[in-house]
């Protein structure tokens, strides 16, 4: 699979190498590879998404694809069978480049879109090279070069970049110097791309097919050569002579007399040969001119405009010519072109002799101050120069157009550049005689599979191509092209053989065939070596393009000159001679091997499977090179000494005695068996030599070694040290049988008969591990002899090392940081702690000495499988059963105590304190342990002063602290103060798992003055990253400061914090600030907050602001809320692109539970504008009570002004509207249009329409001619006697108030019957109404107000029917709604008959039940909620209280209210309820008097046995039934809530997680007592994360986020 990965190294697509895959190369041309795949939907790639192949089809194509693809032109797929098709095209790492333009001053953000420069290739590769570095741009993380071989002449050329791209200009600066140009890694190189031996490829055996492109260039076998016309003298040859060019006769440099063309090769005859003209315009007779001396002066210039201005005007001199304005060419101006300095490649015009002085003085001698030069001021080149900036200097190299050539005669400068003009010409005759044409073959499948690697080729590859039918012998060319499929690389390639276009064009420079005979490119140009060179430490994949440097030769080749270690095996297939007489190690015919020496000495072990000897020796045991050694031949013994003999002469040499006086001679033999050999034994003895003589020795029988033997002949008998003589007191032992054999031990310091700690260095094998050892006591050194790589100690200076460091994956370190798996790590921490100087009793109490003077318990536990350890994420896999070490937390050193402790000595304390005497005994004093401490597992915490000692001082409570500390997310400050004798080991300890740093001992609190200063550098090949901290604290104040710094190729990233706590005022202040900085945009937010503990005051304000190309985005936000729930809230923001700008600003008000939110918008766009603001009302319990909407719609042809009320469900309930539009009718005339809706329209002042209707300011309507279907009178009938009789209508209305002494309405009928105005006056009467509806909302009123015998199919009272005797008889109706108040002292409804449900917003039934909204109560102010359950059943005929319950959120715990209700003092009123009680599913019953419930249920605290009843004495509160329970949760330790939930009872712990519902979704939760968690930042007014207690809580989704309130029910 291919990764696809976006510019952040984030894998966003991966493919497998699908058919039609393929790589394609031609040289300066493209370099791109093709991925195609299909999809079900489309992916968004984007320009800079790259894949990288480096190592990916190395085993198939040998590197030739190894290299960084990217995106450069963005793709789109195409739609095929319902999914996309993708042919994905990735351009080679560089070609991305073509999206820039070349710009001559990149580094300050040059604008120049069109320039020239005229100089040499390195020159303008200098430009070329800084224009990539001020984009960026590297590669492996090497910033780019550039390579000029020697067959490229970097000469000075014109090149204009005209609107170019980095690219094209690569490509253009090689074809204006006839070279190619090709990219390889990070080196840009600039030669001919040609290298190796040639690779035959034939037609019907390497090739399948051969075919051949048309010439691009101009082939020629004979040349006319000519140069340019500068500095020609008039008289050079005869006119007919002259070249024409574009028919005109011009004198130009021709080649030398006698030679009018070049040939390509010699007898040439004029019917073969194929004739060209070429001009090479860069030569002509010059002479390369020195700048001895410059001068400069300022004069003002007149400008067109009038005005004048100052200008610098230089001058020069050239002391070496003598120049005469004889020499100027008639009708030519005099110009120089400097070829070196800040001018070079510019062109400038000159003036000889600025100051007219006379050239000769009066004896023929040249006059040397008018030998000067001034150069004219040039404006070609963007500005007037030569300027203060670029100006000629001593030293700069020029050369003089304009002139006679042939008046300086000695310098022979026209016969010079005929020469140069032939040597040209025969440089490009030698190419043009060349095929220029390109060839495209076919490879064999069959062959390319044998050997994939070599028989692909890369570009540059030597081809001799044979195919009859173009050439006989074969063509001798190179690769410049390919075209290979990736899922298969042998099928089919194809090679482009040929030359590249530089190589086929007209060019005025190019190399000589004879120069590209070289195998491969060795060499180095101006800018460099072409070739990559792998230098030591280098981890570079060889390659074709690459070779190693002489250090890496040496360090990885055998040498053949010079000793050398191979540090891998080395295999010989046909043996190894050694020396000149035939020794060595050969391979027999049959396979087996032979070796021949003439010595075999086998250190350790030899194992022969067949072994002939002619003669054999052996040594065995220990060997000990000492000052002393003999034989013993035979022993006589004294009285207090063996006498030891040994022959004084052998093979007639005299052997000298070694031993002297004080020796001490030891001789050990273990290689015996004891009993096998008469009197033979495993023997030891070590004795002090008494005395010596010619031939002996006296061991003395005393002062031995313990269990020391007595000598004997036969013995080998070693001095093994002195008891005086220092130089006699050494031993070097070579062991093959002891414990550790082989071995080599040096020992110094032998004086007495033991071993122990005077060896200084042994080598030897740790059998129990199987691993090699060296160790050395004293000064040591390892490494090369000129100390260029060592490892060093000294016992001064301790271990010192330098050298080449390697991390477990070979990466190579160069500082000497923290390494793990190539990241490099530098921890700089520097504490200033004045009261570990000063007032702090522990040593290194910072920490920042690691553990020094502490001790701890660490048990770390590494996890094997299969008896490996397990490695990953660069570290082994291990358990920490216990820790305590400093470790790196937030940036800083810390203490980690994970179920362990720390302990300091009393001796290693940084100093010990002193105490006042009292009647002899010392009173300790008020010591205070201080430390900031992070817990991430609960724990004990435990400090005491280990083993204190009580003794002489006055009796006292020691300090002692053990505490359960819990988790937290910052650190927290904390203070153990208690008296102290100053005695005792300072030991901490902690069960769980905590950070802790800042640890103090002192004799009072905190007070003084603390700087701790901590900073993180972490750098790696991906990126920069540090991190700083500053911590001050005071009396009373506490300030920390961190930051942090991110560098990556792709973004910056930057972030500042403050905190600032001020202990005795006990507020704190927070502040940070971040910043991220890509190509694609910017990022910042700043945040602050203020808490004040003192008054419960929080502050909080938080400003973000988004820029890229495409859009601006910005977002403000402030909150302040205080103890006594008020809580207000802030947000503004806006959104700018360049099709819409939108902006909002919102508040939010919180007091004691009642919320009122307000909001605001405009949107704009450039066909609309919206604007709209909106306020919604939360009451105490989160229910939205109220919405308020109003806005204003702008469009090309209409403009809406609105106002409107929303219900809680979102429905509108009332909307006002004015509209205004332009519409056309049937006919298609054009109507302007104004709408205005709402329930009340006003009119202030006198109001006019069409100039009839009017309505003046006191109200009166003028119309006339009334004709309607609909009648509708709102206005007062009024008068003495009014009256409307016979009203015949399909509906009416009457609306007004008809008023009058004797107000009368006679012989109504409609079908539809509305009287909305107040029928009022002493004897009101409505008699005989009949309608099928009868709505009557006015106010029947009098004294007697009477409506008798009413009928309808619905009736409807909603006025006020009042009056001494209001009375309503005989009623029937199908449903009776009765709105409006009933009273009186004696209303009455009788006989209320209705077979729908009667519905009352007050009033009385009976003589004791009233109606209410939500039920029947005895008393008339009774709140009784929620009593809608179905079930529910009223025996009404008798009169009944009812007794109103409600859940307490608790144990499923009941509030009962019950009254002492009596009917004539002996029947008891009962009520039976059915509903459902959250847990319980039991019929309450409920009786005057008592109470009782079935089964054991609990009330409030108190039990009601099943088998009793509950007495309750004295009235009970209750404040009404709530909701059932949705959902309780009993065991479930983490829930999801469902956008159903409702309601939530929790009977243990539990973390829940909240939906994305939709506005208005209210959840009422009781944690009856647990610890409900939310995850952090749930809420939008509340930082709480955690609910408890016996409370409800509610949250409600507003504008799409949850808010929290609570209450008591």
């Amino acid at each position: 699979m291919i990764d696809i990965k976006d510019i952040q190294g984030n894998t966003c697509f991966s493919t497998g190498i699908n058919p039609g895959a393929k790589g394609k190369f031609s040289l300066m041309k493209e370099d791109y590879v093709v991925l195609p795949f299909n999809t079900l939907s489309p992916v968004d790639f984007q320009v800079g998404d790259y894949v990288d192949l480096r190592g990916v089809l190395d085993a198939s194509m040998g590197g030739k694809l190894a290299k960084i693809y990217q995106i450069v032109d963005i793709p789109y797929p195409t739609y095929k069978n319902g999914g996309y098709s993708y042919e994905l095209r990735f351009d080679a790492y560089y070609f991305k480049w073509k999206t820039k333009i070349f710009k001559y001053t990149p580094e300050y953000g040059g604008l120049e879109a069109s320039w020239s420069l005229t100089a040499s290739l390195d020159v303008q590769m200098g430009v070329f090279l800084r224009n990539l570095k001020a984009l960026g741009y590297t590669y492996g993380g090497k910033d780019f070069t550039f390579s000029i071989d020697s067959s490229v002449e970097n000469s000075s050329k014109l090149m204009t970049y005209e609107n170019m791209n980095l690219i094209d200009a690569m490509f253009s600066m090689a074809e204006k110097w006839g070279c190619d140009c090709w990219v390889t890694d990070h080196v840009i190189n600039f030669g001919r791309c040609e290298f190796s031996d040639a690779v035959t490829i034939e037609l019907g055996k390497e090739a399948k097919d051969i075919s051949r492109s048309d010439s691009k260039g101009t082939y020629a076998t004979r040349i006319y050569a000519f140069g340019s016309t500068r500095n020609i003298p008039t008289n050079y040859r005869p006119i007919d002579q002259s070249a024409v060019v574009n028919g005109i006769v011009q004198k130009r440099l021709m080649l030398p007399a006698g030679t009018p063309y070049v040939d390509a090769r010699e007898g040439l005859s004029d019917l073969e040969a194929i004739e060209a003209v070429v001009v090479f315009d860069d030569i002509y007779p010059k002479r390369v001119g020195e700048i001895t001396d410059v001068s400069s002066y300022e004069s003002e210039v007149n400008n067109e405009d009038g005005t004048n201005t100052k200008a610098t005007f230089y001058r020069f001199t050239d002391t070496g010519i003598s120049f005469s304005k004889e020499y100027i060419l008639e009708g030519q101006e005099l110009k120089i072109k400097f070829e070196s300095g800040k001018l070079n490649g510019m062109e400038f015009g000159v003036a000889f002799n600025p100051l007219g002085l006379t050239e000769k003085n009066d004896d023929g001698t040249w006059n040397p101050d008018a030998q000067l030069w001034e150069i004219v001021q040039n404006e070609d080149y963007g500005r007037s120069l030569p300027d203060e900036v670029l100006f000629p200097s001593k030293g700069d190299k020029y050369v003089l157009s304009g002139w006679n050539a042939e008046k300086i005669t000695e310098l022979g400068l026209v016969a010079a550049a005929e020469e140069e003009l032939l040597a040209t010409a025969k440089k490009y005759v030698a190419k043009t005689c060349i095929d220029d044409g390109t060839y495209t073959a076919t490879l064999n499948s069959i062959w390319v599979h044998k050997d994939q690697i070599n028989h692909s080729f890369d570009i540059g590859q030597r081809i001799n191509l044979v195919n009859p039918a173009y050439f006989k012998d074969g063509r001798l060319s190179r690769v410049i092209g390919f075209e290979i499929n990736l899922d298969k690389p042998y099928d089919s390639p194809q090679y482009t053989i040929g030359e590249s276009t530089a190589y086929s064009r007209l060019s005025d420079i190019e190399t000589q065939v004879e120069e590209l005979t070289f195998k491969g490119q060795t060499f180095t140009g101006s800018g460099g070596s072409n070739i990559y060179v792998i230098k030591t430490n280098d981890a570079t994949a060889a390659s074709n393009f690459n070779v190693f440097s002489a250090l890496r030769t040496l360090r990885m080749f055998l040498r053949k000159d010079a000793s050398d270690v191979a540090e891998e095996v080395i295999t010989f297939l046909k043996g190894l001679l050694i020396g000149k007489n035939g020794s060595g190690i050969t391979v027999r015919e049959d396979g087996t091997s032979q070796a021949v020496v003439d010595r075999l000495y086998v250190k350790i072990k030899a194992v022969f499977e067949e072994l002939q000897v002619k003669k054999a020796t052996h040594v065995g045991g220990e060997q000990i090179i000492t000052h002393a050694g003999m034989k013993c031949i035979r022993v006589e013994e004294l009285e207090d000494a063996y006498r030891c003999y040994f022959l004084a002469e052998q093979e007639g040499e005299a052997i000298a005695n070694e031993f002297s006086v004080g020796s001490l001679a030891q001789a050990k033999e273990c290689n015996i068996v004891e009993g096998t050999t008469l009197n033979a034994s495993n023997r030891y003895y070590w004795r002090e030599v008494m005395a010596v003589g010619r031939d002996y020795i006296d061991l003395s029988k005393t002062i031995c070694d313990e269990g020391s033997d007595a000598p004997q002949a036969g013995d080998d008998i070693i001095g093994l040290g002195h008891r005086t003589d220092v130089d006699l007191q050494s031993a070097i032992v070579l062991s093959s049988t002891n414990e550790t054999s082989p071995s080599i031990t040096f020992y110094t310091g032998i004086d007495d008969f033991n071993l122990t700690e005077k060896d200084v260095i042994s080598f030897g094998v740790d059998k129990s591990t199987g691993h090699a050892y060296m160790k050395v006591y004293g000064t040591s050194y390892i490494g090369a002899r000129d100390e260029s790589t060592y490892i060093k100690y000294t016992p001064e200076g301790g271990v010192e090392i330098k050298g080449r460091f390697l991390t477990m994956a070979g990466e190579d370190i160069l500082t000497m940081f923290t390494v793990i798996e190539g990241l490099i790590k530098s921890e700089i921490s520097s504490v200033r702690d004045e009261i570990n100087a000063l007032n702090n009793y522990l040593n290194n109490a910072s920490f920042a000495a690691d553990m020094q003077y502490w001790t701890g318990s660490s048990n770390i536990r590494i996890f094997r499988v299969d008896g490996r350890l397990l490695y990953f994420n660069s570290n082994f896999y291990a358990n920490k059963e216990s820790f305590a070490d400093i470790v790196s937390e937030r940036a800083k050193n810390v203490l980690r105590l994970k179920n362990s402790y720390i302990e300091q000595v009393n001796s290693d304390f940084y100093r010990h304190p002193d105490f006042e005497t009292f009647d002899e005994l010392k009173r300790p004093r008020q010591f205070t342990i201080s430390f900031k401490y992070l817990v991430k597992r609960p724990g004990t915490l435990a400090f005491h002063f280990k083993d204190e000692k009580k003794e002489g001082f006055e009796e006292y409570t020691p300090i002692s602290f053990s505490k359960d500390l819990y988790p937290g997310t910052e650190f927290k400050q904390m203070e153990i103060t208690g008296k102290w004798n100053g005695t005792g080991n300072f030991y901490m300890s902690f069960t769980g798992d905590m950070y802790l740093y800042a640890l103090t001992l002192t004799d009072d609190a905190l007070a003084d003055l603390r700087e701790e200063f901590n900073m993180r550098f972490e750098l790696t090949d991906k990126k920069i990253q540090a991190n700083l901290d500053e911590i001050r604290s005071t009396s009373g104040k506490l300030e920390e400061y961190h930051s942090e710094f991110l560098l990556t190729a792709r973004n910056l990233e930057a972030k500042f914090t403050e905190d600032l706590t001020n202990t005795e005022s006990r507020i704190t202040q927070e502040y940070t600030s971040a910043i991220d900085i890509s190509a694609r945009g910017l990022k910042a937010e700043f945040t602050s907050g203020l808490a004040d503990l003192g008054t419960g005051i929080t502050e909080a304000y938080k400003s973000a602001i988004g820029i890229s190309a495409r859009e601006l985005r910005a977002d403000f936000s402030a909150s302040v809320s205080d103890l006594d729930g008020r809580m207000s809230a802030h947000a503004g923001g806006f959104h700018v692109t360049a099709e819409k700008i939108e902006s909002m600003v919102s508040a939010t008000n919180s007091l004691k539970g009642t919320v009122e939110q307000h909001t605001s918008a405009i949107s704009q766009t450039a066909s609309r504008i919206d604007q709209f603001v909106q306020k919604i009302t939360f009451d105490s319990k989160g229910n939205i009570t109220n919405i308020d909407k109003a806005g204003l719609v702008t469009e090309g042809n209409i403009a809406t002004m609105f106002a409107e009320k929303v219900d809680p469900n979102g429905d509108i309930v009332r909307r006002a509207q004015i509209s205004s539009f332009i519409t056309q009718d049937e006919a298609g005339d054009i109507i302007s249009n104004a709408t205005i809706q709402a329930d009340r329209i006003n009119f202030t002042g006198k109001t006019i329409i069409n100039g009839r209707f009017v309505v003046d300011a006191g109200g009166n309507l003028f119309l006339n001619d009334i004709t309607a279907n609909n009648l509708t009178l709102k206005g007062n009938i009024s008068g003495i006697d009014a009256i409307l009789n016979d009203v015949v209508a399909n509906n009416l209305t009457l609306t007004g108030i008809i008023s009058g002494t004797d107000a009368t309405l006679n012989d109504i009928t409609a079908s539809n019957l509305i009287l909305k105005g107040d029928i009022s006056g002493a004897d009101a009467a409505l008699n005989d109404i009949t309608a099928n509806n009868l709505t009557l909302k006015g106010s029947i009123t009098g004294r007697d107000a009477v409506l008798n015998d009413i009928t309808a199919n619905n009736l409807t009272l909603t006025g006020n029917i009042s009056g001494a005797d209001a009375v309503l008889n005989d009623i029937t109706a199908n449903n009776l709604i009765l709105k409006g108040n009933i009273s009186g002292t004696n209303a009455v409804l009788n006989d209320i008959t209705a077979n729908g449900t009667i519905n009352a917003s007050g009033g009385r039934i009976g003589d004791y039940l009233y109606l209410h909204g939500n039920g029947i109560s005895t008393n008339p102010k009774a709140f009784v909620t929620d009593l809608t359950d179905g079930t529910t059943q009223f025996e009404l005929s008798k009169s009944y209280y009812l007794h109103a319950i409600a859940s307490d959120g608790g144990a499923n715990s009941i509030l009962i209210r019950p009254y002492q209700t009596m009917e004539a003092g002996t029947v008891k009123g009962v009520v039976t309820i059915s509903a459902t009680i959250p847990g319980r599913n039991r019929v309450i019953h409920v009786s005057s008097g008592e109470s009782y419930f079935g089964g054991d249920v609990i009330v409030g605290k108190m039990y009601a046995p099943s088998s009793g009843s509950l007495e309750i004495a004295g009235p009970l509160k209750t404040q009404g039934v709530y909701r059932n329970t949705d959902v309780i949760l009993s065991s479930v330790t983490r829930y999801s809530i469902k956008a159903t939930d409702h309601t939530l009872l929790f009977y243990g712990n539990c973390t829940i997680s909240l939906p994305s519902s939709s506005d208005g979704h209210e959840i009422w939760i009781m944690p009856n007592g647990n610890t409900i968690s939310f995850p952090s930042g749930t809420f939008a007014n509340s930082s709480r994360t955690n609910i408890n207690g016996r409370e409800w809580h509610v949250i409600k989704r507003v504008l799409g986020n949850w808010y929290l309130s609570w209450m008591s029910i």
